[in-house]
């Protein structure tokens, strides 16, 4: 589920992003950004505007998170498509619930932000 969600989050932000046309960088998300560009952003950059490079270059790195997350789960899902509560850090298989609903509803609305991103492309 939690796998699913950050595939989601990853994307409504882009989306969120994209219709705001910046992004601001506080000290609460500058470690996310970096992390997610694999750079260290300047001392004082405080606002990164659609004209400038680096938002695009973050708009790409959210949505291939989300598909690393969504080829995640279809590497670890069985033949039948069966999604269980967890899956195991160390190995990746399914373990705990069975079937669980939750995870089925958390790749619906992932899969469905997905979409709705991909419509605002066009």
């Amino acid at each position: 589920m939690t796998t699913l969600a950050i595939a989601e989050h990853h994307l409504l932000l882009a989306k969120k992003l994209k219709e705001v046309g910046r992004f601001e960088i506080d000290r609460y998300n500058r470690s996310f950004y970096q992390n997610l560009i694999r750079r260290t952003l300047p001392d004082g950059l405080q606002s990164v505007g659609r004209q400038n490079a680096l938002f695009a270059t973050l708009i790409s790195a959210l949505e291939n998170e989300a598909l690393k997350y969504f080829r995640r789960v279809q590497l670890h899902t069985d033949e039948h498509g069966s999604l269980w509560e967890q899956m195991d850090r160390n190995n990746g298989f399914m373990l705990s619930a069975r079937d669980l609903t939750w995870s089925y509803a958390a790749y619906i609305t992932a899969y469905q932000a997905y979409l709705e991103y991909l419509n605002e492309q066009h």
